[in-house]
């Protein structure tokens, strides 16, 4: 016995943030996938052992952690596993899906009825239609979210708890939910085993005077221990009716339940009726000549004399049936007996005869090939006749014409129905023996065109399977050149070559396949130096501002949400919230699929006072300006001094900043001398405190 290589199934699930975590990029895809294969026992992975198609899958997978476009989706991979015995390849499928996160939900569970035989019972088949899987259930009973109905009836129930929280996948940090349901266990019953019984039928009115013992006689069927409150169907009176209405009937079967709460069982109870008869065989004369193996079936019974007691058994052939095909060559001795086993028989007698069977040809039984296309794969009918001799020779009934080495080519063939003659020859003068094969050929219809070839769509349209079109009937789209991977309605697209075949009736015969191209473009996600960007609260910023921080020249556009489709204007005002920016493709009409961030924060505006100015006239600090004062205290006065304590300018909110000019008393409106300056504020809000300060006056 050679060992074989490593075959089966591997199921993975992975919440979206480890996913996001784990699945970078197609590399880190492909060694994820790697290491679910070293897990499962396959040391050295061969990258060729991959189905082709598993690269375009891989990417679909990539496309989906980096932007998702459902709350969940599947990725199916197939890896051939090398041989290294004279045992086939190995084949293990890996299915993996990602799930979005979402907030702890126990949602309704509707309270349960369960039999007590029904042992260990999987509580997350009572999930709600809300139920967010992965939490824990807890009361009496419960072993590993699994119900033990053998802990038997309670009359007021069991109360169970579902608890869900962030310790589950893919829930949301910090949320959790519970609920609680009742469990009615009801007390199991068994009807027993089927069970018959002969009775001869001048012993029928003796046995049953009445209704009451045609029932217990029934009931005289179960097994010990059963109940006898059960039903029966037919009913015992429709029973007596049947007997009464056919006293020459022989058979009357009724099914008896039992019944408690969600818990039944049924059993079938038969009386068989039957004439007595003496024990009489006679002589059984066997066939003279020997048999061949490849003989129909043989009925004993059809060697009883006329006038001999059927209700015998021949040893060893409990049906009364002689199967040559099923026995070696040789002489066997046959016996019919009659005794108190048998039924309705008055004494007991037995006779032997014998059989010979002699080898011959063998060619198997009939058999129908499921119905074929005429576009399918080249069909190997000894497939078809492992249960002949290996040596026969195959032709069509119809024109006698040989199938050479039994491989029959679908596509020679028209549409029609077919029957293939095997013929083994010849053995021991047994003649040769042959087994009809029947099959059906269909026709399938031409390959549909595609009209939208290639298919150009942008990423951010999320475009999927109900996008493609193609001119046919009953259409079925595949990623893959072997036709195996199916494009549903809601499948992702992503770019590359599909394929699709059409069908003239929902069961016919599929059409060879049309290839078409698929691109799915996307525009790079803008980027900026620092996705946190504060605007003063005077600064009266708007989406225009924003699109400056962006380091892209092209065409930005602004959105409220992430998936959004709220275009924000230039002349949106900011405000304290996050934005999200596309850039468009102007080559591929597209606009980027994922959004840049930016959390925008306004701030209060601060007050700068500053320590000098200089008013020469060249548009630099020409006045003494003290940023934001007028929008924070429109109420301000302004004092500034002289070192001598002279005041050379007033003014507020509605006069113009100091230029370095005096506007009072003797001062007149001379140009002041270089030198400091001392101002005096009163903010007059009744809150603030003035403020003293000194400023240089340069020139």
């Amino acid at each position: 016995v050679e060992e074989a290589p490593l075959s089966g199934s591997i199921n993975e699930n992975i919440c979206i943030t480890d996913a996001q975590n784990l699945l970078t990029d197609f590399n880190a895809a492909t060694a994820y996938i790697f290491n679910i294969l070293n897990d499962a026992g396959i040391t050295n992975v061969d990258p060729d052992g991959f189905d082709p198609a598993d690269a375009a899958e891989g990417q679909r997978l990539v496309n989906f952690v980096n932007s998702p476009t459902s709350d969940s989706e599947t990725f199916n991979f197939s890896y051939s596993n090398p041989s290294t015995t004279i045992c086939p390849d190995g084949v293990v499928t890996i299915e993996i899906t990602i799930t979005q996160e979402q907030e702890a939900e126990a949602g309704t569970i509707e309270d349960q009825q369960l039999c007590e035989s029904e042992g260990m019972v999987d509580l997350t088949d009572f999930y709600g239609e809300d139920t967010v899987p992965g939490g824990t259930f807890s009361g009496p009973g419960v072993t590993n979210n699994m119900f033990d109905t053998t802990i038997g009836p309670n009359d007021g129930g069991y109360e169970i708890t579902y608890t869900v929280d962030d310790s589950a996948d893919c829930v949301v940090t910090g949320t959790s939910d519970s609920t609680t349901f009742t469990i009615t266990v009801d007390s199991s019953v068994s009807a027993g085993n089927p069970n018959s019984a002969e009775v001869c039928r001048v012993d029928v009115d003796e046995l049953f005077p009445n209704t009451t013992a045609v029932r217990n006689f029934y009931l005289n069927l179960l097994d010990t221990g059963v109940s006898r409150t059960g039903s029966f169907n037919p009913t015992i009176q429709q029973l007596i009716n049947a007997y009464r209405s056919n006293p020459n009937q022989e058979d009357f079967t009724t099914q008896y339940t039992l019944t408690n709460g969600s818990c039944s069982s049924s059993v079938a109870l038969t009386i068989n009726v039957y004439d007595s008869l003496p024990a009489e065989i006679g002589d059984i004369d066997g066939p003279t000549d020997p048999v061949c193996q490849n003989a129909a079936d043989i009925d004993l019974f059809s060697f009883l004399p006329e006038d001999a007691n059927p209700n015998g058994r021949f040893e060893g052939y409990e049906d009364g049936m002689f199967r040559p095909s099923t026995l070696d060559p040789g002489t066997y001795t046959i016996t019919y007996v009659l005794d108190e086993n048998s039924p309705c028989t008055e004494g007991e007698a037995s006779e032997d005869f014998t059989i010979t069977v002699r080898e011959s040809a063998n060619a198997g039984q009939d058999k129908v090939i499921p119905e074929t296309c005429a576009n399918s794969a080249i069909i190997d009918l000894t497939v078809y006749t492992a249960d002949g001799d290996a040596d026969g020779e195959f032709t069509f009934q119809s024109s006698c014409e040989v199938i050479a080495d039994g491989l029959l080519d679908p596509s020679t063939l028209t549409a029609d129905n077919y029957v293939i003659i095997y013929t083994v020859a010849a053995i021991n003068d047994c003649g040769e023996d042959t087994a009809e094969l029947s099959l059906t050929i269909s026709n399938a219809p031409d390959a549909p065109l595609v009209d939208g070839d290639p298919f150009t769509f942008c990423a951010i349209d999320e475009p999927a399977g109900a996008d493609l079109s193609a001119t046919g009937d009953f259409l079925t789209f595949y990623s893959d050149e072997d036709l195996t991977m199916m494009v549903m309605a809601e499948d992702a697209l992503s770019t590359g070559t599909y394929y699709v075949t059409q069908r003239e009736s929902e069961d016919g015969c599929e059409s060879n396949a049309t290839a078409f191209s698929v691109t799915v473009n996307d525009s790079a996600t803008p980027t900026i130096s620092n996705t946190s960007q504060e605007f003063c609260e005077y600064d009266d910023a708007t989406i225009a501002d924003l699109s400056e921080t962006v380091n892209e020249t092209g065409t930005i556009t602004w959105y409220d949400s992430e998936d959004g489709t709220n275009a924000l204007s230039n002349g949106t005002p900011l405000t304290s919230t996050s934005y999200y920016a596309t850039l468009f493709d102007a080559n591929t009409g597209c606009e980027s699929s994922v959004r840049l961030k930016v959390d925008v924060e306004i701030t209060e505006c601060p007050l700068l006072f500053p320590e000098g100015f200089s008013p020469n006239g060249d548009g630099l600090n020409d006045t003494f300006d003290i940023e934001n004062i007028e929008r924070e205290y429109p109420n301000y006065t302004i004092e500034i001094r002289n070192r001598f304590g002279n005041i050379v300018y007033k003014g507020n909110a509605n006069t113009p900043d100091w230029d370095g000019f005096s506007t009072e008393g003797s001062f007149g409106s001379d140009i002041l001398p270089v030198g400091a300056y001392f101002y005096y504020i009163n903010f007059n809000d009744g809150i603030t405190e003035p403020r003293r300060g000194t400023v240089y006056l340069s020139r």
